[in-house]
C-alpha cells in the first residue's frame, strides 16, 4: 500500500513538473514551410494509407518552461483511411519538435 501510494505521489510529481509552463511567455507561432512538410509527413506516416490524410486547424506555440526549455508544440486535426479503409473522421493530434524531430509528447502537451 504505501509502494502504491509513493509511486502514485511521484508520479502526480513528474506529470505537474513537466506540464508546467509559463503562460505569460508562451505564445503562437507560424511554422516554416520546412516544418509544416516534415510535421505532415510524420504525422501522415501513422495512418496506413499516409497518401490520403487531410489537416485542418494546425496552431503552433512555443511552451517555456521554468528550466529555461523551449519546446514548440503543435496540435490539429487529421483525417485518413484506417487499417479496414474507412475514414476516421478528423480526430486530434499534439506533436512536439525536439532536437529538429517532430514527436509523440510524453506527457500531454496544453493546446491552445
Amino acid at each position: 500500500m504505501i509502494r502504491m501510494t509513493f509511486l502514485a505521489a511521484v508520479a502526480l510529481t513528474t506529470l505537474a513538473a513537466c506540464t508546467h509552463i509559463d503562460p505569460e511567455k508562451a505564445r503562437n507561432v507560424q511554422l516554416s514551410a520546412a516544418e509544416m512538410t516534415a510535421l505532415q509527413g510524420t504525422v501522415a506516416s501513422d495512418f496506413p494509407d499516409p497518401k490520403s490524410v487531410e489537416f485542418r486547424n494546425i496552431r503552433a506555440r512555443d511552451n517555456f518552461y521554468p528550466d529555461g526549455t523551449t519546446i514548440r508544440s503543435v496540435c490539429g486535426e487529421v483525417r485518413g483511411k484506417g487499417p479496414f479503409g474507412n475514414d476516421t473522421g478528423f480526430i486530434g493530434f499534439t506533436r512536439n519538435l525536439e532536437d529538429g524531430k517532430w514527436i509523440v509528447p510524453t506527457v500531454g502537451q496544453p493546446c491552445y
